[in-house]
């Protein structure tokens, strides 16, 4: 799943840069040599953290990302509150994974382009899922999350009756 995700980000960054016009200086993770401005992790600019233009600095994120994360599991491992707060973490960053669409949405006042069925989809996972998880009696946290992503969900289908849209999708 991992190289899928990489091979669509490899993508995205290579078809972004076929087909904008270059108004903007490149953006790297790391800062490579270059007579262009640099961007790098320690400038920390949140209006271009994921607007790099190199699959490069993509890897180069992910690599340090993960070696803090592997860093810190060694670390705490032990540690009981460590170990559920990182699982509460994992729960609550996926609940929150149609936030971004709903925002957009109430930016743009409209949600032309998106799929209604996508929305029906995530919305019958969610809800699917939300049962399994009260029904097997897992961690509290899991239905708590999954009841978030329900949340967004019609909150998303709501948008689609409260914004016009010029065109079905």
């Amino acid at each position: 799943m991992n190289f899928a995700m990489l091979a669509m980000i490899k993508l995205c960054v290579d078809v972004k840069n076929k087909t904008i016009v270059k108004l903007s200086k490149d953006r790297h993770f790391t800062g490579g040599a270059s007579n262009l401005v640099h961007h790098t992790l320690r400038d920390f600019d949140l209006d271009f953290f994921w607007q790099w233009t190199d699959f490069q600095s993509y890897v180069e994120c992910m690599l340090f990302v993960t070696a803090i994360g592997s860093a810190a599991l060694y670390v705490f491992s032990p540690s009981y509150w460590f170990v559920e707060g990182l699982g509460l973490f994992a729960v609550l960053s996926e609940s929150l994974l149609g936030v971004p669409q709903l925002l957009r949405n109430f930016k743009q006042k409209s949600t032309e382009g998106m799929s209604v069925n996508m929305v029906l989809m995530w919305t019958s996972g969610d809800t699917f899922k939300t049962c399994y998880f009260i029904v097997k009696k897992v961690p509290k946290q899991f239905p708590a999350g999954a009841i978030m992503q329900v949340i967004v969900d019609i909150l998303i289908m709501m948008q689609v009756f409260c914004f016009p849209s010029s065109r079905p999708a």
